[in-house]
């Protein structure tokens, strides 16, 4: 079978989805080929360069428009997009559901993240998740869930039989790793003025991160005088209007020494995890949680909230605590800031449990749902 995957919503800035569907396809790419893909990417995505070498058909397409004007692209346009690459297959990466016919449709939920309360998103996003995103998934051949909590939550609350749900998982960027080069740390401190110790926040900066609470345990933890130097480094791109709003909140009567820096390239996110104390993951909901297992492949300590997928990602290789609670995540900090046979530990257990994910296993994932699909369609 040949499977055209829609890549047109993946750009060149860092994000979860770009890691996913470069480094699946590579190793996919990488396995006893019993089927071809084909790959729709942007031109200025950086896809291609990556993915043709290792045999993977790319086709250029324009920037997608925005959602609501992919959701009325009709089939017939869909149709003629895969005739054209002959594909026999769709492999959708982003929401809203296409439009393809006849063709079998695989869909990839990287998160439900639109049905929970306080997790932002327009509302035409929640509307569409809550009113449209379930019917539209009844002609989906199979949902690929990116964790088993993703999975339970499209079986549970959007009523997609189990047996055309198959999970999918992450695993951590290769590129991500240790620093030990003293002099790339010292220019990483000095590009962003950083002095003492750093609590990280690595990810968008949006409501869904719940950055605030982050903001308010590190005022507590800096109560004590022994914790007076710890700062907060927030790493990633986000809306004005939300730094703004955290900005603020870390100016208050007990300011919080709070660093922004955007976007990070990947040599300077792996200097930031190496130089942090810990990586602190305050979300509302993660439909997997790609960026504590990059921590622990970067020997960082980590400490998570109980929410999403983060608990099944982590195991037991990380502090959890309450997403509302701010003095407990302080609590949490301070056992990790403190403590240095414990910080081992959660770096010990974390190289451990890192390893456990590997993008080869997959992308035999994938294949196999690939294959039952191909099966199915044949046999019609």
């Amino acid at each position: 079978m040949r499977v055209a995957v829609d890549g047109s919503a993946v750009g060149p800035e860092h994000s979860g989805a770009r890691t996913r569907l470069l480094h699946l396809l590579l190793a996919y790419a990488a396995l006893e080929r019993r089927h071809e893909l084909v790959v729709f990417c942007r031109p200025d995505a950086g896809l291609a360069e990556r993915l043709a070498p290792a045999g993977i058909e790319c086709v250029a397409v324009e920037r997608p428009p925005p959602p609501w004007r992919r959701f009325c692209v009709p089939a017939v346009a869909w149709r003629a997009r895969l005739r054209r690459v002959g594909a026999g297959a769709l492999q959708a990466e982003t929401l809203p559901v296409p439009r393809c016919g006849s063709l079998p449709l695989l869909l990839t939920i990287h998160d439900l993240r639109d049905l929970e309360p306080g997790c932002g998103g327009s509302a035409a996003r929640r509307l569409y998740a809550r009113f449209l995103l379930g019917p539209a998934l009844r002609r989906v051949a199979r949902v690929i869930a990116v964790s088993e909590t993703t999975r339970t939550r499209l079986v549970e609350r959007l009523c997609v039989p189990p047996e055309r749900v198959a999970v999918v998982p992450n695993a951590p960027d290769p590129a991500v790793a240790r620093v030990e080069d003293a002099a790339a740390l010292a220019t990483f401190h000095r590009r962003f003025a950083l002095r003492g110790r750093f609590v990280l926040a690595l990810g968008h900066v949006e409501p869904r991160k719940n950055l605030g609470v982050l903001v308010e345990a590190v005022r507590l933890l800096r109560r004590r005088a022994q914790f007076a130097d710890v700062q907060v480094v927030l790493a990633g791109r986000g809306a004005p209007r939300q730094a703004r709003a955290l900005l603020r909140q870390a100016e208050r009567e007990e300011p919080v020494p709070l660093v922004l820096t955007g976007p990070l390239d990947e040599d300077e996110r792996s200097a930031a995890l190496s130089a942090a104390a810990c990586l602190a993951v305050p979300s509302l909901d993660e439909g997997f949680g790609l960026v504590p297992l990059e921590a622990m492949r970067a020997r960082c300590p980590v400490v998570a909230a109980r929410r999403g997928a983060l608990e099944e990602v982590v195991g037991d290789a990380a502090l959890l605590f309450d997403a509302r609670d701010a003095a407990e995540l302080a609590r949490s900090l301070e056992r990790v800031l403190a403590d240095q046979s414990e910080a081992r530990r959660l770096v010990e257990r974390g190289v451990r449990r890192a390893a456990e994910f590997d993008w080869s296993r997959s992308a035999a994932a994938l294949r196999a749902v690939h294959d039952a699909v191909c099966t199915a369609h044949a046999g019609r």
